[in-house]
Order: C-alpha cells, then structure tokens, then sequence
C-alpha cells in the first residue's frame, strides 16, 4: 500500500516538479525519482510516433541511484527492470548520465535547476527520446 502512495504522490508531483526541483536544486549525488511525460520513437523507414511513454515500452517513473549506480523502473511494475550507470557526471547545470542495455546505448541530461530531463535510447535500427521531470527521492 505504501508503493501505491509513492506512486501517487509522484504522478500528483508531476506538474509542479521543475518549480520543486528549482528549490532543492538536484545533483549527482542524490537519489531521484523521475516521471516520464512524452516518447518519441523513431525508425529509419518509418515516419516517429509520439505518444505516452508506455506506447514505446518504456515505464512512467524511473527511480536513479547513483551510489549503487542503476536506473530501476518503479512503475508501472510489470516493466521492473534494472540498467546499470556506465558513467555519471555534472557539467554546466545538468547532471549527465550514460549506460548500455544489451545492444543499446542511452543517455540522460537532467537539469539541475528545473529537474527536466531528456533522455536519448539508440539500438538497431531505431532510436527513442524520452521527456520528463525528476525531483530527489
């Protein structure tokens, strides 16, 4: 039940994380709970499609952990997943991270004055942008 709450909470959060980021000012060091909000894919062939993030699989609130260094899907659950941080650092007012999954590359940049990200995802022959927000965990 208290998952549940969190999880609530978060998507209630959704709209007011950059003015809540902005006052706590995020960094690499803390924990975060991010809400993806829009998704793009797109595929050499074909045209990209737009839509919320689970249309392109990917989950609605990640949780980043840099001291065990992963980004673990929080919800919705049946998309729990783990990717590993390759590597983590902060540069101009964002905090920059990178991994691979399998035959994927993906980055993030997180502003740490607004707590919006922007993360890319590149694989075989189709590529993925994700938009959100993250506030400290």
């Amino acid at each position: 039940m208290n998952r549940f709450r969190c999880i609530t909470l978060a998507l209630c959060l959704l709209p007011v994380m950059p003015a809540f980021a902005n006052e706590t000012q995020l960094g690499a060091d803390r924990s975060l709970l991010c809400a993806a909000t829009r998704a793009l894919a797109c595929t050499e062939d074909e045209m990209c499609t737009s839509g919320p993030p689970g249309d392109v699989n990917f989950p609605r609130i990640v949780r980043v952990d840099p001291r065990q260094r992963k980004v673990v899907a929080a919800w919705p659950l049946e998309n729990k997943s783990e990717s590993r941080i390759g590597t983590l650092q902060e540069a101009d007012g964002r905090i920059l991270i990178q991994g691979v999954d399998g035959s994927q590359a993906w980055s993030v940049s997180i502003s740490r004055a607004s707590g919006r990200f922007v993360l890319t995802q590149s694989g075989a022959e189709v590529g993925f942008v994700v938009f959100g927000a993250c506030i400290p965990d």
